[in-house]
C-alpha cells in the first residue's frame, strides 16, 4: 500500500508536503471520501535525526559542523517522515 493512499478509500488523497505536516495528534480529511486520516504516534520516533545532533552539541567543535550535522538531520528526518511512515485511520 502506498503511504499516500487514504486507509479508508484507498484513493491518493495527500501531497508529500501535506503528509510532511500531518502527526499523530494532526489529522486531515481525505479529499475524496471526506474521513479523516494521521499517522502512528510511532512516527514520533522520526525526529530522531533531527534532534540528536541538538542532543550532543558539546561533542562538535565549531559552529558549522553543528549546522552541517542539524541540516543532514532534517533532511534524514523529512525522508524517513515521508517514505516509510505510513497513513492511518483516525
Amino acid at each position: 500500500m502506498s503511504n499516500f493512499k487514504c486507509p479508508h478509500c484507498g484513493v491518493e488523497c495527500i501531497t508529500k508536503s501535506q503528509k510532511f505536516r500531518l502527526g499523530p495528534a494532526v489529522p486531515m480529511s481525505c479529499e475524496a471520501c471526506g474521513k479523516k486520516v494521521g499517522v502512528p504516534y510511532i512516527s514520533i520516533l522520526s525526529v530522531v535525526p533531527f534532534i540528536a545532533p541538538m542532543a550532543f552539541y558539546g561533542l562538535f567543535d565549531n559552529l558549522a559542523l553543528f549546522i552541517v550535522a542539524l541540516s543532514s538531520g532534517f533532511v534524514a528526518m523529512t525522508y524517513v517522515h515521508i517514505r516509510f511512515v505510513p497513513l492511518v485511520k483516525r
